[in-house]
């Protein structure tokens, strides 16, 4: 399973399309879902519209319910884990299920981020600048005792998301294949 992490608009959907591309990893975006679960108009759904709309993250017990319907090897996790709980409940379900973690951590400072989503046209309700600053602060906040739990592992992949689309795959691609042989 890889499990690709970092900041809002670093690359994550973009390097999951080409992990899957080059090793037939099934891409798992948790913000996909939590959109598709939104466009339900259930109960969560709305409840779900209501937090991504001001930035903020849903609980942790509801997206470890929402990704554990998809995880086995083959899975691409994008956008999860999210905080140091849900980090160690993923690490739980996955050692149920005898299975190995890959974490990729894509490096971009928030400030890239935030001139990469604002540039990437891509029209998401939660792609406005308030949102996007309220996403930053959020990911700046949760995202260090995360890196920390899979470094202190020593299975943490760092990437410099600096770098150009294809030098990135490069990096990513390379990474993959030596620690899955």
């Amino acid at each position: 399973m890889i499990i690709l992490l970092g900041g809002p608009g670093c690359g994550k959907g973009t390097q999951a399309e080409y992990i899957s591309s080059d090793f037939g990893y099934k891409h798992f975006s948790t913000g996909e879902a939590l959109r598709k679960e939104i466009r339900s108009e259930s109960k969560l759904g709305k409840e779900i519209d209501e937090k991504i709309s001001k930035g903020e993250l849903i609980e942790d017990s509801i997206m470890i319910d929402i990704v554990d319907k998809y995880i086995n090897e083959k899975t691409l996790l994008d956008g999860f884990p999210r905080t140091l709980a849900q980090a160690k409940m993923l690490e739980e379900k996955l050692q149920e299920k005898n299975i190995k973690a890959i974490p990729i951590y894509i490096d971009v400072d928030g400030e890239e981020c935030r001139r990469r989503i604002l540039g990437r046209g891509q029209g998401r309700a939660d792609d406005n600048e308030e949102t996007i600053i309220k996403r930053l602060e959020t990911f700046q906040k949760e995202s260090p005792p995360i890196v920390e739990f899979y470094e202190g592992k020593k299975i943490l992949v760092r990437i410099d998301g600096t770098k150009s689309k294809e030098e990135i795959r490069k990096d990513i691609f390379d990474q993959i294949k030596k620690n899955i042989e």
